[in-house]
């Protein structure tokens, strides 16, 4: 090795040297950890409630693993959303500030913005933010006392109902049964094999499979509230009907459970909606998507562009899920 390249080796070292000094800081002991704002564990909430000034409360629960929101409609939240919001549970208080009799309006504390109750264990008000880091203030149950946390939460708290809905077309935990949509209807025959009506007699096993496929996993790219100028056309738009059963092990009573979604399908140039009158909302899905939960059509060949079909996904990712948009 030459002369040069013992010089280089030699400076490099120094330089790591240094940086691991620089990083370990010899004779200075770490910051002790920042104090939890709860001394709650968040997995044993299973149920939140928000209350917020002037609108909807939203209220929460876990159900087998998936959050659902019980108010101001039931159906299954995206779960994103709830995990972000429970994420209040294991804030860190950045900082601590006793507070006197008539001071916690220059915090927006009197009134919250929000108040979040999290099962029976903990309330937390949600305030103001500060100007220079952004860090919002926040104070506990009754406590003369409040704290700046880290803004990881608000956004969701913030929101309106529709948009911590999932993104889901069909519930978690419930299985299709039946699909009918327009000019269309496939059923699970009696060996589970799908079976479609008597105009498609001809569809392969394959373009079955398929359709229902679409229908379990396919996502809408947002959900709305439906308005009233919508509601009105709605007595003319086809309807969509899937029978479900609960899943479950075979045998077991909650398999025996079933129930039906009903949907009202509307168009627009860029998008369709699946409309749930019983809810008032509507999932919007791209017109990719749409055709495959419209039509069956015979799988591409293999190596088929993977895009076209990841652009059909809708946009939610809810962990299990996938949701960054509402959830269905």
């Amino acid at each position: 090795m030459g002369r040069r390249a013992w010089l280089n080796l030699a400076l490099a070292a120094a330089v790591a040297a240094l940086a691991a000094v620089a990083w370990l800081r010899p004779g200075e002991e770490a910051p002790p950890p920042k104090p939890k704002l709860l001394a709650i564990d968040q997995d044993r909430v299973g149920r939140i409630v928000i209350e917020r000034p002037g609108r909807d409360t939203l209220e929460l629960v876990r159900r087998e693993g998936h959050w659902w929101l019980a108010r101001p409609f039931e159906v299954p939240a995206a779960q994103f959303r709830a995990r972000s919001i429970l994420g209040i549970a294991d804030a860190e208080s950045e900082a601590r500030y006793e507070v006197g009799e008539g001071e916690l309006a220059k915090y927006g504390l009197d009134p919250p913005k929000a108040v979040v109750r999290l099962g029976d264990a903990a309330t937390v008000a949600v305030g103001a933010t500060e100007p220079i880091d952004l860090r919002r203030y926040v104070r506990v149950g009754d406590e003369r006392a409040v704290h700046l946390v880290r803004d990881t939460f608000y956004t969701d708290l913030a929101a309106d109902a529709a948009e911590l809905v999932s993104t889901r077309l069909i519930p978690p935990g419930w299985e299709p049964v039946e699909i009918a949509v327009p000019g269309l209807t496939v059923r699970r025959g009696g060996e589970g094999r799908w079976e479609p009506d008597e105009a498609h007699r001809e569809a392969s096993a394959d373009a079955l499979a398929a359709f229902v496929e679409a229908w379990r996993t396919r996502r809408a790219l947002w959900v709305e509230r439906l308005d009233e100028a919508a509601r009105a056309a709605l007595a003319k738009a086809p309807e969509i009907r899937i029978r479900l059963r609960r899943a479950g092990p075979k045998g077991a009573e909650a398999a025996n459970a079933t129930r039906e979604l009903r949907y009202r399908l509307v168009a627009r140039d860029s998008d369709k909606g699946l409309v749930r009158e019983d809810l008032g909302l509507v999932w919007r899905v791209a017109p990719a998507a749409a055709a495959e939960l419209l039509e069956l059509r015979e799988p591409a060949p293999a190596g088929e562009d993977a895009a076209e079909k990841e652009k059909a996904d809708g946009d939610e990712t809810d962990g299990s899920e996938g949701d960054r948009g509402s959830g269905g």
